[in-house]
């Protein structure tokens, strides 16, 4: 089996589709997207010359697979280990991930407008580049603001709303682990929910480096303070599941 999965690595969406293959075991060649500059050589292996593609994608011997979820179904299907979409449990776990996009659709808004302004977040977002090179390639920086933001059709002046979203995905997840429950989907056990859900949490505190690199202006783009501090169990149940489940 030929495995090629494009990603970003600082991506919560690229994440998800990693911690899927990871935790079934399959073994496949990685490349790391550049925006703009990356999406000729992505759409020559995917074989997609019309239409979006985005990361993570990945390509197989029998198929392109083009979102996380997809991603996972295809892991679930073909490699190892318990299995992330147990029983009947699918239809519940796309509406979880549903509500992950949501959230995580919100914080890329508000993570763009953030690294638009911050000079060292720039350069931070320029890891696949040689140190010394980051701060005379900032207007690289600056033009791949402005496709994300064309791409995804951010609304800078939608910051509030975008908050909220976010915070009222928050408050469902606290509901489905309320009594002491460790699981989005309680008794069935971990599940993709479980992932795509704590992914989530990444719009609100950032995980720990080890499991997605970031550097620390970065780091203070993506982290939504008085969220973190008010869901500081939600950030708290996130990293014992990463702990407990996050094979690398």
């Amino acid at each position: 089996m030929n495995l090629t999965l494009f990603k970003l690595g600082y991506s919560p969406w690229s994440e998800r589709a990693l911690w899927a293959l990871d935790h079934h075991g399959l073994a496949r060649r990685e490349r790391e997207y550049t925006p703009i500059f990356g999406e000729p050589g992505m759409r020559l292996k995917a074989r997609r010359f019309k239409g979006r593609v985005t990361v993570p994608l990945l390509v197989s011997d029998d198929g392109v697979y083009q979102d996380s979820l997809e991603i996972a179904r295809y892991a679930d299907a073909h490699g190892s280990g318990s299995p992330l979409f147990p029983g009947l449990a699918g239809e519940v776990i796309a509406t979880w991930n549903a509500r992950s996009e949501e959230m995580l659709g919100a914080g890329r808004a508000r993570l763009t407008s953030r690294i638009a302004q911050s000079k060292a977040a720039k350069k931070d977002s320029l890891k696949f580049l040689p140190g010394p090179l980051r701060g005379a390639m900032l207007p690289l920086a600056n033009i791949g603001i402005a496709y994300i933001t064309r791409k995804y059709k951010l609304d800078p002046t939608a910051q509030e709303a975008d908050l909220a979203t976010i915070r009222q995905g928050l408050i469902e997840l606290r509901g489905a682990l309320a009594d002491g429950r460790r699981n989005v989907l309680g008794e069935v056990g971990f599940s993709y929910a479980d992932i795509t859900m704590a992914v989530s949490l990444q719009v609100v505190e950032p995980v720990a480096e080890r499991y997605i690199e970031l550097g620390p202006a970065l780091r203070e783009c993506w982290r939504e303070p008085s969220l973190s501090q008010e869901f500081s169990d939600l950030v708290e149940w996130r990293d014992e599941i990463y702990a407990k489940h996050r094979r690398q």
